[in-house]
């Protein structure tokens, strides 16, 4: 009987959105999330999931031609946005929904599904606008530094790189902050995420804090999961370079379909493991939001003193 008490207020810590958290309780609370409620989260989100895997093992894995991988690429981000609403939704449905606070309502309750199925698709938007910079940043600093070939410039890449990364992270601070505000609340687009830079900016250090660390881990997962298809894809291009310069080509005709099962597995591995920063974010914003009520209250209270 003690046990399952614990157990129930363990998971009723567990969901509750709105509560003051440091940077380590945000980042574990999450991972409990996951591993609490992967059951349901798993039912829910299963078949996007897969459909974002397939398109995206098409587009790198060579099976068909250049533009229709590119397609295969960029449609993906349609199931993609359709498991994130989906997502924010199940975390949102363990709520109980306070009046007193805009963000706590349940924003499926309002929209049709349709609607809040593109709402997630729309609120990764700007993440991916600055995701592209990032990208394009980083390809810029290579051609410059790597156009003068001096040895200065190879010792520069490595902490401009780290510099530009950390500049990219500062700036998703505000972005994923409206990115959940928009998802959990009955806000517009342009309200939501100029609301949620104004409190990722009051609580800039704790922010900048659980977005560095969750990536960090995020990566490092990333990394050891994506060991065989990068093993597949640096025996493609010793291959492809061989072949450029006069070998023939050894790669058997079964390759390309080893290349995008292996694609597709890792991939529908790594997009659940990408729902953890989603639900670290979410409880980042019941967090910042919690600590500015705290703090509102406590200011009331020293005025009425």
């Amino acid at each position: 009987m003690i046990n399952k008490k614990m157990k129930k207020m363990e998971s009723q810590n567990i969901d509750l959105l709105y509560k003051n958290r440091g940077v380590r309780n945000t980042i574990s609370t999450a991972y409990s999330c996951f591993f609490t409620h992967f059951a349901t989260i798993f039912r829910r989100t299963w078949v996007m999931v897969l459909a974002f895997a397939v398109l995206l093992a098409v587009a790198a894995s060579g099976l068909l031609p250049l533009w229709p991988s590119v397609v295969a690429g960029v449609a993906a981000i349609i199931p993609m946005g359709l498991w994130v609403a989906r997502l924010f939704n199940t975390l949102l449905s363990y709520q109980n929904p306070d009046s007193s606070r805009e963000e706590s309502r349940l924003k499926q309750t309002r929209n049709g599904i349709v609607r809040t199925y593109v709402n997630g698709a729309f609120s990764l938007l700007l993440p991916f606008v600055v995701f592209a910079i990032y990208a394009g940043g980083l390809w810029l600093v290579f051609r410059l530094l790597g156009q003068s070939g001096s040895l200065l410039s190879n010792r520069m890449f490595l902490p401009t790189s780290i510099g530009f990364t950390l500049l990219v992270m500062l700036l998703l601070c505000p972005v994923l902050h409206g990115m959940t505000l928009y998802e959990v609340s009955n806000r517009g687009a342009l309200e939501s995420w100029t609301k949620g830079a104004r409190k990722a900016f009051g609580r800039w250090g704790y922010t900048f804090a659980v977005v560095v660390g969750t990536l960090v881990i995020w990566f490092c997962i990333a990394v050891v999961l994506s060991l065989p298809y990068s093993i597949l894809q640096g025996a493609a291009f010793s291959a492809v370079k061989g072949a450029m310069l006069g070998d023939p080509l050894g790669l058997p005709a079964s390759f390309f379909w080893l290349k995008f099962f292996t694609g597709l597995v890792i991939i529908f591995i790594m997009s659940y493991v990408s729902f953890i920063p989603f639900i670290t974010y979410y409880y980042m914003f019941g967090s910042t939001v919690q600590h500015e009520h705290e703090r509102k209250k406590f200011e009331e209270a020293n005025r009425r003193k």
